[in-house]
């Protein structure tokens, strides 16, 4: 079973009937969904993408396959590890790619350089390419030219990852209790939502819809035959029970 998982400001306030419509039984709703493409951000290990267009036919069994593909990446290296140092980040991990695609198509595949020297390179491009457009499309010429048409690399730092720090768990409630009621409607048909601060919910504590959760960059719309549970960090698990 997949889960929907909201974000942005407007999100929360759709992601019920959206998962529905989706035939999706669950949604969980991050504690700051307003702001979770910053954080993201913010947590992202630093990367730098290299790209460089060659143009090449493999040509499997040939002596020298291995050496172009060394002599197109070689000023890629050199250049993402010198702009990567200037940031300070003087060790990186390199990923080497290529977009291959059969003769006369005018699209490529993305596929990760498979692990071969020499004579091999062509040979394990080939079957990677091969395999990678069976998956994609369900079939593959093995007959057909394979060109190489542009080299990738990407430069990755490392970086240290924060820990989502379980909530206090304080002993409170199983249900929380609401901040009031409103009159609102669902599906075209009047109801009373109880009404809650999402910064009050503690873990472990339930409640079912209609409701509406606030918080100051989202708030949550829980409709009629959804459950909610809070976990140990602070998400919003929805699960459908109409």
């Amino acid at each position: 079973l997949f889960t929907f998982v909201p974000f942005g400001g407007a999100g929360p306030l759709h992601a019920c009937e959206l998962a529905r419509a989706l035939r999706m039984p669950r949604v969980l709703v991050p504690p700051a969904p307003g702001v979770l493409s910053a954080l993201g951000m913010l947590v992202a290990a630093p990367t730098k993408d290299y790209s460089r267009t060659v143009m090449r036919t493999l040509r499997p069994g040939a002596a020298d396959d291995g050496a172009w593909l060394d002599a197109a990446f070689a000023p890629l290296a050199a250049r993402a590890r010198a702009e990567m140092a200037a940031e300070g980040h003087p060790a990186v991990q390199l990923r080497r790619g290529l977009d291959v695609r059969y003769r006369g198509q005018s699209h490529e595949l993305a596929i990760p350089l498979p692990a071969a020297d020499g004579a091999d390179a062509a040979a394990a491009i080939r079957a990677a390419f091969d395999a990678a457009h069976a998956a994609r499309y369900g079939y593959a010429q093995p007959g057909a030219a394979v060109e190489v048409v542009t080299v990738r690399l990407t430069a990755v730092a490392p970086a240290d990852f924060p820990e989502l720090a379980p909530l206090p768990a304080d002993g409170g409630a199983a249900q929380p209790a609401p901040l009031g009621e409103k009159a609102v409607w669902f599906s075209g048909q009047p109801a009373t939502a109880r009404l809650y601060d999402r910064a009050a919910l503690r873990p472990g504590q339930q409640f079912s819809g209609p409701a509406v959760v606030f918080q100051y960059d989202t708030t949550t719309v829980v409709p009629p035959g959804w459950e909610t549970a809070v976990d140990a960090v602070g998400n919003l698990l929805l699960t459908d029970r109409g």
